[in-house]
């Protein structure tokens, strides 16, 4: 008799499969939510990231006259030093000297490609009004959401063009590959 209650204690094999469908359907419902959110957070860090180059800028701008000089655009490097002649890691470190920690911010992901040159960096062009070089700028980065961006980039060989008061992008046409987040300041 001892025996026969020894079985009774334990679940039925329903049960646990019900248990199973159960988690297997939370986690379901769950799983997609928690993978955007990573792709989210880099995002805001790609923005926030682009809010203190503009700000760098900025400081640059009211010591210097005019934002740094770049027409045809540059990849802002985060590993420019005091000692490097190339004019883009130049410009990146006089960027950087005004923002915390003395260099341009690292990007959010090293995959990250911007206007299609910079790999796991920051895209900056200087922009011209009325023959005046260097009276405004854009800021780029891609981004992973596309709800987090604002400009589609068509291709890898996108190039910005300017008017006096709009940004348009100089494409081959073709369909959009990515979604880009641009910042940028006007005169």
């Amino acid at each position: 008799m001892k025996n026969k209650h020894a079985f009774s204690r334990g679940f039925t094999l329903i049960e646990l499969m019900i248990v199973i469908v159960i988690l297997g359907i939370l986690m379901a419902t769950i799983l997609p939510r928690l993978t955007g959110a990573q792709s989210r957070t880099r995002d805001t860090a790609r923005k926030a990231d682009l809010g203190n180059i503009a700000q760098a800028l900025e400081v640059y701008n009211g010591e210097n006259g005019s934002y740094p000089s770049a027409k045809t655009g540059i990849c802002l490097s985060p590993a420019a030093t005091s000692t490097d002649t190339d004019a883009d890691k130049v410009t990146s470190y006089e960027l950087g000297v005004n923002m915390k920690g003395k260099k341009v911010p690292t990007a959010a992901s090293k995959k990250q490609k911007t206007l299609g040159k910079c790999e796991g960096m920051y895209y900056y062009q200087s922009l011209s009004s009325g023959g005046v070089d260097a009276t405004s700028y854009v800021l780029a980065t891609t981004v992973e959401n596309w709800k987090m961006g604002n400009l589609e980039v068509v291709s890898t060989a996108t190039v910005l063009e300017t008017d006096a008061d709009k940004i348009s992008l100089k494409t081959p046409s073709a369909k959009a590959t990515g979604k880009a987040y641009l910042y940028a300041v006007m005169p």
